[in-house]
């Protein structure tokens, strides 16, 4: 859906990616603000499973959502083995995908890269191994993922995810970066490691004058209370400070 009036009403839904037989599962959208004006390039990634192929398809929009290209397969990989898909989308027609694929007890983050506004992906690349991205919290429903955003002015990258480790009874926020649009990446580096607290849910965000921002959801396993924190950066290559506590009062998930 779209909205040309600030989202008092919104115009008929398009059909980006269908199913067919198929579920489409957590997409992910992302808008290239780099383009000329006019050329209005929108992004789509997403799940595609229990269809005659399964894994992860994109899309993409040349007309700001008018129409949509076929949507095609950028993970060679078939099968049902891809979960939680983001995309960002940068300067220089960068557009970057980071999701978890499955392996043996575990899931890969993978990041899939392309320089050329998606018309092709490079080889997948695999950036860690999270056995987990948190224990059960009983009752609690609190499913997450990773995280990906792109600077505006250079070609870094960020990405950055959750894991838990179920023997030290440790969680940990994992982050990433890429200086040349997803070529190649860093990490991962341990922004946060705590046996006290659970993180869950990291979402980034990058400024305007590239300071890059990632908060998450800190549950205390003491109280069974969560406050969100908040990190932020200098730009350029990812020197986090101290987390600033965002709620005032701790809340019950």
């Amino acid at each position: 859906w779209r909205t040309d009036d600030g989202g008092r009403s919104f115009r008929p839904a398009v059909t980006a990616v269908a199913s067919g037989s198929g579920l489409v599962d957590h997409p992910g959208l992302a808008i290239d603000r780099w383009s000329p004006p006019g050329s209005g390039r929108i992004y789509i990634a997403a799940v595609l499973s229990g269809a005659a192929r399964n894994g992860l398809v994109f899309c993409r929009s040349a007309d700001e959502g008018a129409r949509f290209e076929q949507p095609r397969f950028i993970d060679p990989a078939d099968g049902a083995n891809v979960v939680a898909p983001v995309l960002a989308a940068g300067p220089g027609g960068t557009v970057c995908a980071v999701y978890l694929a499955a392996a043996a007890d575990a899931r890969i983050l993978t990041a899939l890269s392309s320089t050329d506004h998606g018309e092709t992906f490079g080889a997948p690349a695999g950036l860690a191994r999270i056995a987990s991205l948190a224990p059960s919290l009983g009752n609690v429903t609190m499913k997450g993922g990773p995280a990906i955003a792109a600077a505006p002015g250079s070609g870094y990258l960020y990405a950055a995810v959750t894991s838990f480790d179920e023997s030290a009874v440790s969680s940990q926020i994992l982050v990433f970066s890429s200086a040349d649009r997803g070529r190649t990446w860093s990490g991962p580096a341990a922004l946060a490691a705590s046996t006290a607290q659970i993180y869950l849910q990291p979402q980034l965000a990058v400024g305007p004058d590239g300071r890059v921002g990632l908060s998450v959801n800190a549950l205390s396993i003491a109280a069974e209370r969560i406050d969100v924190l908040l990190y932020v950066s200098r730009a350029g290559r990812p020197r986090f400070g101290a987390p600033r506590r965002v709620t005032t009062q701790s809340f019950d998930p």
